[in-house]
């Protein structure tokens, strides 16, 4: 006897639907220049860095994206696919974020001319690719809060050291390294903000930057999380840079004592 045969239908074989080709986007000329500025950042800081640290994996990759920047710079439009050899690159979540993370090391490093544009190029991007334009917004908004934070930091401190004429406390915007600085009797602080993580990279490109330890003033990082790692242990070999972890205005005392405990010729205003 033998066994019936299974009434159960053979289940049809799943293929993978074949990808359909799309044509690449082709892009405005104001992100042709922010995308051939990032090119050029991603060259210069992955040249930086060959000579900076003893890893290269970083280094290489900085350069490669700088390059695949310049050449979206070049041609006009944005590739829905990139190919090396075997590997592929797509148009995916993950590449908009890390697109995103590079316009906002943009924005955060660039004068205030130059974050206007990034700007209107990302409100641009945001309909279009919003995942990618989500962290420099962010970084924006973040700056936007700061800003707010150091004019009730200027009251506070002129309240606090009340002097006049040339030794009077002034907070003005940067000159297209930091964001601000802390000015009076003819000395100044600088003030950056950083929304984006705080690597032990970026701690190195400003202290190259502001000669940090040589002699030079002192400088205070307002950030929106601690820096960790690797990067909090760079900071503490660095005496003249100070952080603060400011998240929002419930953090107005913290900032105020951050900027007084940097301020290092403040004992003079003090002594008058």
């Amino acid at each position: 006897m033998q066994p019936a045969d299974d009434p159960t239908p053979a289940e049809p074989s799943r293929k993978s639907p074949a990808r359909r080709p799309t044509k690449p986007t082709v892009i405005g000329t104001q992100w042709r220049v922010v995308s051939a500025s990032l090119g050029f950042i991603g060259e210069a800081t992955g040249g930086w860095a060959v000579f900076k640290t003893n890893v290269e994996a970083g280094p290489v990759a900085l350069m490669l994206l700088g390059a695949v920047f310049l050449l979206i710079a070049m041609s006009g439009r944005l590739p829905n696919v990139l190919k090396f050899g075997d590997n592929e690159i797509g148009w995916t979540v993950e590449s908009q974020q890390e697109l995103g993370d590079s316009l906002a090391e943009a924005y955060e490093t660039g004068d205030f001319s130059q974050k206007g544009r990034i700007l209107q190029t990302v409100t641009d991007l945001s309909y279009t690719a919003p995942t990618a334009a989500r962290a420099p917004m962010e970084a924006a908004a973040y700056e936007q809060l700061v800003s707010g934070m150091l004019l009730a930091v200027h009251r506070e401190l002129n309240r606090k050291y009340p002097v006049s004429g040339a030794a009077s406390i002034v907070i003005q915007q940067g000159d297209g390294k930091a964001d601000f600085f802390l000015i009076t009797g003819g000395r100044s602080m600088p003030l950056l903000i950083r929304a984006s993580e705080v690597t032990a990279l970026y701690l190195s490109y400003l202290e190259d930057l502001y000669q940090l330890g040589r002699g030079e003033r002192p400088l205070l990082l307002i950030t929106r999380a601690a820096p960790s790692g690797v990067a909090n242990i760079r900071l503490g070999s660095i005496p003249a840079m100070r952080q603060v972890t400011v998240r929002d205005e419930d953090d107005l005392d913290a900032l105020i004592s951050a900027i007084e405990g940097t301020w290092t010729w403040r004992a003079d205003l003090e002594e008058e």
